[in-house]
Formats: structure tokens, C-alpha cells, sequence
């Protein structure tokens, strides 16, 4: 069962670190703490950050993301034949120079039965008392596949010795691990995805194409992944597809209707429960994509600003919900912010910890009026 069929409102999975734990952070990186006092601090802010979600009356909790270090990669280097390595070259389909860590391929991309996230999920699962609750969030196998092209400027068998099989291979690992959160008592995923909102970009398209992309294979290989890692997924797992185009977090829907767009392929032929999609509140328009999901799915719409303090305008929200009726069933939307809150760059626009919780107060009463 849909979370969405039980409340109206929703949160994407991610939140700014209380003080406590940046400082922890920050003192981590300079050898100033030990790792067992970061680990310690780190519990006790995901145990916080869980009472709050509870007290939210958030129909689903996470840990929020707060001891990744990045929402996708952290998750990569637990698979067995990927690690971490440090890079300062920039990638073929990013503007700048990225200094960072980034995954190194290393054999077989394989799902691995000690991965970290694991451990989490038993620590969420052990502090919430009702696993049906509680969410886990990934980010979605296009963006491993993506991320492998992108290094490998469009030839993954520069990087992959199993080039011919780094579809499968993924797709297997993904499942397997989905299938192991499941054994452990997990009922809602959440896989966040990048990859297809970006396709709404005419300049990303663009940069694909010069790089030697077959644009139209592309999709169907994406596709293809995306749904051969939810394959035998047991049926009273609720997966959600968050899908946005990076930051900023709402993609060019308007552009989905042009013959090569992989938009309408994606929102009709996915294997998810949920769509949790960012959507401009002042561009109505723009929900007009909500036409080719089936009637069947629930819609989250992103309609609250994770990048200001301020609260947003609850008629223009109502209004928005009001008009994305159109497309789908009434009981089947719900709203929730634009992504994340965990962005560094939100916090530089103003935004802190406790305007998180005072937008997803204010989220909730609009709700309460739909």
C-alpha cells in the first residue's frame, strides 16, 4: 500500500545536520575527534532527527541522509568492485573542474551482503519500532550508469571489463540489495534519480549527442535498467521514484512532448508505486506531463521551496494540487517539498535546521485543506 493513500503530505528523505553534527563533521576531517565520537554524535542526531519526523506526523522516516557524505556515491562505494578515489579532472558532460571523491571500477559490480547502509537501516528500524514506516533512500541505478558513462566519455569499456554486461550487472545488484532491505523488514524505497530529469535539458541533450551518445538508445537502456533492478521486488514493497533534474531540482517538463523526450516513456512504463515530482508552483502548465502517468500511481508533488526560509503561498499550493486533479485521481496526490533539504548550497541561501521543520509544519496544514 501507497503511503500516499494514508496522509497528504511527504518529505523527499533528506535534512539539513543539526550544528552538533556539522561541527562533528568538520572536527572529523581535522583528526580532532576519534571515529567511535563522530559515530556516537552521529546516533544521537539521527535519533533526534527521527523523534522530530515522528512528532511531524511524517507518514514514512528516514535517517535523513545525515552520515553520507554524498546522497549517491556513499552507496556506490559499498558495492563490491567499486572504490573511492580522489580526482581533480573535470568529466566530459560537467561544465567545471570537480575535485572530489569518485568511484574507481575495480572488478564485477556486485551486491554486497555487508554494505553499510545495511547497518543503518537496522539502526532506524530499531529506534522508529515499526519498520513498516520506515523508508530507505537510494539513489537510482541510472545514476551508477550515468555516472560510469560520464567518466568513461560515452565508452564504458575504457573502465569496464564487462562492458556488454554493466546493464545486467547493476540491475543485478540494485535488486539484490532492494531484495536484502526487504529481508530485514523494509516496506518503502525510495530510488532518487537525476539522469531523466536532466533529458528535459535541451543542452544536456546536446552535450550527449557531441559526446557520442546514441540519445534514443540511451533511453531505452535507462529504462531497461531502471526496471530489470525492481524486477521480483516482493509486491507489498512500496517504491518511489523521486525525479528531478539535479539542482536546481525542477526539470523543463514543458519540453517532454518533443518526439525524442524520454519523459512520457518514463512516467508511463517505470516499475514504481510512486512518482515524487518537483513542479514550479507558478507554472501550472507544466503539470500537464502528469498526463501520461497511469491512473493507478500516487503522485507526490513537489510543490515547497527546500531552498528558502520563507513559507510559500498555500493558495497558489492548493490551486497547483487543484489543477494536477486534472491528470490524477484526487486521493492519489499529495504534496511535499521540491527535494531535500540536505543541500549545502541551502544553507548558504539562508535556509537552517529549524526552517526545516517550520516549512513541513506549514506543508502539513495546507495539506490538511486539500
Amino acid at each position: 500500500m501507497s503511503f500516499q493513500s494514508q496522509t497528504k503530505f511527504d518529505v523527499v528523505g533528506s535534512f539539513m545536520p543539526p550544528e552538533t553534527l556539522s561541527d562533528a563533521d568538520k572536527a572529523l576531517a581535522e583528526s580532532k575527534i576519534s571515529q567511535s565520537e563522530y559515530t556516537r554524535i552521529a546516533d544521537n542526531a539521527v535519533c533526534h532527527l527521527i523523534q522530530m519526523q515522528l512528532q511531524a506526523g511524517l507518514p514514512t522516516i528516514t535517517t535523513g541522509e545525515l552520515k553520507r557524505k554524498y546522497w549517491n556515491k556513499d552507496f556506490y562505494f559499498g558495492l563490491n568492485g567499486i572504490t573511492r578515489e580522489y580526482i581533480d579532472t573535470g568529466h566530459l558532460y560537467q561544465p567545471t573542474d570537480t575535485y572530489t571523491d569518485t568511484i574507481r571500477l575495480t572488478g564485477k559490480i556486485t551486491y554486497n551482503s555487508e554494505h553499510p547502509f545495511f547497518e543503518d537501516f537496522l539502526f532506524l528500524k530499531d529506534q522508529v519500532g515499526h519498520p513498516d514506516i520506515c523508508r530507505q533512500t537510494l539513489p537510482a541505478p541510472t545514476e551508477l550508469y550515468n555516472d560510469i558513462l560520464d567518466m568513461s566519455e560515452g565508452v564504458p569499456d575504457k573502465l569496464y571489463s564487462r562492458s556488454e554486461h554493466l546493464i545486467d550487472d547493476i540491475a543485478t545488484a540494485y535488486r539484490q540489495t532492494i531484495r536484502h532491505f526487504y529481508d530485514l523488514g523494509c516496506r518503502n524505497i525510495q530510488l532518487d534519480d537525476t539522469v531523466f530529469g536532466r533529458l528535459c535539458d535541451k543542452h544536456f541533450t546536446k552535450q550527449l549527442l557531441q559526446g557520442g551518445i546514441d540519445l534514443l538508445k540511451f533511453h531505452e537502456d535507462l529504462i531497461i535498467l531502471f526496471n530489470l533492478a525492481l524486477e521480483e521486488i516482493p509486491s507489498d514493497m512500496n517504491i518511489s521514484a523521486y525525479i528531478s533534474a539535479g539542482d536546481p531540482a525542477v526539470p523543463e517538463w514543458h519540453t517532454a512532448d518533443a518526439s525524442d523526450m524520454i519523459m512520457p516513456k518514463v512516467l508511463s512504463g517505470l516499475y514504481v508505486d510512486t512518482f515524487i515530482l518537483p513542479f514550479n508552483v507558478n507554472d501550472p502548465d507544466s503539470l500537464e506531463i502528469l498526463k501520461y502517468i497511469p491512473k493507478d500511481k500516487h503522485v507526490a508533488l513537489g510543490l515547497m521551496s527546500v531552498q528558502s526560509p520563507c513559507n510559500e503561498d498555500s493558495d497558489a499550493i492548493l490551486t497547483t494540487v487543484k489543477y494536477a486533479s486534472r491528470y490524477i485521481p484526487a486521493e492519489h496526490l499529495s504534496i511535499c517539498p521540491t527535494g531535500g533539504f540536505k543541500l549545502q548550497a541551502h544553507a548558504l541561501l539562508g535556509l537552517t535546521f529549524e526552517d526545516q521543520w517550520r516549512k513541513i509544519e506549514n506543508l502539513a496544514l495546507i495539506a490538511g485543506s486539500m
